[in-house]
């Protein structure tokens, strides 16, 4: 910018944004650079306001250079351009009235060694070419990264409007933006940020609070009775947390197989290791896993199990009259007992090294520390698996693999687990299904829900689409192709905020949070209520959203598209507890 300034008399800076504070600091950074002291600074508005005194103005003895800044009305600006020239012309004792006297503006202003420097968007710019003549452009397209580390972090940490709560930028972005993100941060973005008299809107702002709320208590039924375990389909596998192998047969059929799902540090893959029967030999789970977890995927040596050595064997033996009549013998059969006990032990540990194929195994013992990460690499190995945990004594439900359908018919409907406000926004589920009937209060409930969720975590994109509201778009999409695209389309439209400004970036930040870093909430609100021409649409925005988002997804329905719905989330519905006498 400094040399297009040096080079020319008239300037014309070129911009795609409507907010020139950027350019204004960067040509007023540039002229000082330059050494021109006593700018004059305008804006188009306030010059218009006294046009005809603009030739007491400027020319000026005291100021070199003149910087406008214009807006996209080039029809004043060109009025402020004439009226230039004619400062111009009589700063110069030309007589204006005479046509043919009036010298370039351009001429004139070299002969006094004054410059003019417009700034203007690119709409407005093609008109001044008619107005003067040698007129010279500069492009001044930039993005975040053309700034220096300290200007940085100073926009980063600019407040912006999400959803109608007020966050720095970074929380949204993050402190070290993707590339993808920072080449939206253009000059249109910064100068919003910068300006006392904008404000950057990111996203659609939240459905009104209710003004009455009392608060309700979901419920979740996903007790299971213990004969589940016992099932003789050998396609069904059973991954159970919260139990050692030794308590878990407890609850098997005789015979049945225990493995533990291990990850290999050296070939840096899940397996499976059998459990070895611990009734037979004389050690403890506890003793397994953690010498699985230290030796898996290496053969097991003999010197590994010689903790059992003659002296510390906890065997009753009476050796007062065989010793006496013969020692020798005595110490033989002793000896035999614990070569016996070495070779059982060394064979139950052979057993717990060998790996076991995905397609034979019924019980997996998932680690307490990180079953949900074990049962998610699970899933990549096994079609149909449950994940059952283990919690006072009480089997529950946790996470499906396949097919739900059997774990419905194991249900203990006399026990559920109860979720108020709280613990329902903190809950780690992706996809979550609330059942209710039309006038229980479904859908004050998820209003209700997104204001909590807003205040717990402000960075999160909170969509609550009422499916009612959209059918227009539902009428008009087609996902007969390129479906999950689609699906970001439909999500986008209705998660835009109304304003216009900056909606490259507010979009690239959507689809940041919807694809990669799950910083977003999506509550379909009334399944039910759409007409089933758009049920099979939604079906497939939901199987979308599930399968190629990061997002979570709340779904609300009535009872009747219950187990269709549970079946397609492979997960069971949340109801509404009912009010007590009190409350109602």
């Amino acid at each position: 910018m400094s040399d297009a300034i040096t080079q020319n008399t008239v300037l014309n800076i070129v911009t795609n944004s409507n907010t020139h504070i950027l350019q204004k600091l960067k040509t007023y950074q540039a002229l000082n650079n330059l050494g021109y002291k006593n700018l004059l600074f305008i804006g188009i508005k306030s010059l218009m306001i006294s046009l005809k005194e603009m030739n007491k103005l400027w020319p000026c003895q005291w100021s070199d250079v003149f910087v406008l800044d214009c807006d996209s009305d080039g029809e004043v600006a060109r009025k402020v351009l004439d009226t230039l020239q004619q400062s111009a012309d009589c700063g110069q004792g030309l007589d204006i009235s005479d046509d043919n006297s009036v010298a370039p503006l351009v001429n004139i202003l070299q002969k006094s060694q004054q410059k003019v420097v417009l700034i203007s968007p690119r709409q407005t710019a093609s008109g001044f070419q008619e107005k003067v003549r040698n007129i010279s452009y500069f492009e001044d397209n930039c993005n975040i990264s053309d700034l220096d580390e300290k200007s940085q972090k100073q926009i980063l940490e600019r407040t912006v409007n999400f959803q109608g709560t007020n966050v720095a930028l970074s929380t949204l972005v993050g402190t070290d933006p993707p590339e993808s993100i920072k080449c939206f941060l253009d000059s249109e973005v910064i100068s919003i940020l910068l300006s006392n008299e904008h404000e950057l809107s990111v996203g659609r702002q939240l459905s009104d609070l209710p003004k009455y709320y009392v608060p309700r208590v979901l419920q979740h039924h996903i007790y299971l009775k213990e004969e589940i375990l016992k099932l003789t389909d050998y396609a069904i596998t059973f991954a159970v947390s919260g139990l050692q192998a030794e308590e878990l047969k407890k609850y098997l059929s005789p015979g049945e197989k225990v493995c533990g799902f291990v990850y290999d540090e050296r070939e840096r893959n899940h397996t499976f290791k059998k459990v070895p029967d611990f009734s037979k030999s004389g050690l403890s789970a506890e003793r397994w896993t953690m010498k699985t977890h230290q030796n898996v995927g290496q053969q097991m040596k003999i010197h590994d199990v010689r903790y059992n050595n003659f002296w510390n064997i906890n065997t009753e033996i009476d050796i007062s009259e065989g010793w006496k009549s013969n020692p020798f013998g005595t110490v033989a059969t002793i000896s035999m007992t614990v070569f016996s006990a070495e070779l059982e032990n060394m064979k139950t540990y052979n057993e717990a090294g060998q790996n076991i194929k995905p397609d034979e195994v019924r019980y997996i013992i998932l680690g307490n520390k990180n079953p949900e990460i074990e049962f998610r690499e699970l899933k990549k190995l096994c079609t149909n698996v449950h994940w059952i945990h283990v919690e006072d004594g009480s089997f529950l439900w946790r996470d499906t693999n396949g097919n739900i359908d059997i774990i419905r018919r194991y249900f203990d409907n006399t026990n559920c687990e109860k979720f108020d406000m709280n613990s329902v926004v903190e809950h780690n589920d992706r996809t979550m299904l609330l059942v209710a009937e039309p006038g229980m209060g479904k859908s004050k409930f998820l209003s209700y829900m997104e204001h909590v969720i807003k205040k717990w975590r402000p960075s999160v994109w909170v969509l609550r689409i009422n499916l009612n509201e959209h059918t227009n778009d539902l009428e008009n999409v087609k996902f007969d192709q390129g479906i999950i695209e689609k699906c970001k389309e439909f999500l986008w439209s209705a998660a835009r905020s109304n304003k216009q400004d900056a909606l490259n970036v507010t979009k690239e930040m959507f689809l940041q949070a919807l694809e990669k870093t799950g910083k977003m909430i999506i509550i379909l609100d009334g399944f039910d209520e759409i007409s089933p021409d758009y049920s099979s649409k939604v079906e497939i925005l939901i199987r979308g959203i599930r399968d190629e988002t990061a997002s979570k997804i709340w779904i609300s329905s009535r009872s009747s598209h219950r187990q269709n719905l549970e079946d397609i989330l492979g997960k069971f519905a949340f109801t509404l507890q009912l009010y007590n006498h009190g409350l109602q």
